[in-house]
């Protein structure tokens, strides 16, 4: 009953912190925050979603998760509040965030409502964001980050299901999962879609000239390597603009 009383009361001041400091600079004291994750092992605002449906995706070849279906200590910042160590994984096709819950080990989507970001194992970091609401696959909001600064470099990773070719009518039909990317460059709180080398001279102002000579000095294939052509065409502007301002 006094651990009830406690986690109330830390509760209540986390609550409260969040809205008075939010006035100044929208942090909470840390030492607040050590004693909520002291009392608290299990967070709360990770493990309260709902239960995660996989039946859905029984007969499709591959996984829906973004690189497999093993779950792996991530982190993740909920609601301002950061928490290391969680299992996690990132089903790219309902776009939603799931974990595992302590106890019963059941998988339990995380509210995407609270998450402000989130970063796997293996380094990759996720935000999420509602300024991109016009983009008919945002879904929840997430978005790789592949670029941060005053232009970001974004990428929304999406999967679908798609039929096999039958080799003869007799065959069951079966399914298999596409993984498909979409690149956005993110600028004083615009998403520019990038399909195309002419998309992101037009959204940066420069000659498709330069960003060729750019990508040959870098020896990187667009088409082969959008990723890589966007990060590095986005930095070589960046590096060249205050020169240009002068």
């Amino acid at each position: 009953m006094k651990r009830f009383y406690l986690f109330a009361f830390l509760l209540f001041c986390l609550t409260l912190s969040r809205s008075v400091y939010s006035q100044h600079n929208d942090t909470i004291p840390q030492e607040l925050i050590a004693a909520y994750k002291k009392v608290i092992p299990y967070p709360q605002e990770v493990f309260s979603g709902g239960q995660y449906d996989i039946s859905k995706a029984f007969h499709i070849e591959g996984t829906a998760f973004l690189a497999s279906s093993e779950f792996k200590e991530s982190c993740i910042t909920i609601n301002g509040i950061s928490f290391d160590d969680i299992l996690l994984n990132y089903d790219i096709q309902k776009d939603q965030l799931v974990t595992f819950h302590p106890n019963n080990f059941q998988r339990i989507i995380i509210n995407s409502q609270k998450v402000n970001s989130f970063t796997l194992a293996d380094g990759r970091h996720f935000i999420k964001t509602s300024e991109n609401k016009d983009y008919y696959f945002d879904q929840n909001g997430y978005y790789e980050v592949l670029l941060e600064g005053d232009i970001s470099v974004l990428a929304k990773h999406l999967k679908v299901d798609e039929l096999k070719k039958e080799l003869s009518s007799d065959e069951t039909k079966n399914f298999y999962f596409i993984h498909m990317k979409h690149f956005f460059i993110q600028s004083n709180g615009d998403f520019f879609r990038i399909n195309k080398k002419r998309d992101l001279a037009k959204t940066l102002g420069i000659p498709k000239k330069q960003i060729n000579k750019t990508l040959k000095k870098m020896q990187i294939k667009y088409n082969k390597q959008t990723a890589e052509s966007l990060v590095a065409i986005v930095e070589d502007y960046l590096s060249h603009e205050p020169k240009t301002k002068q």
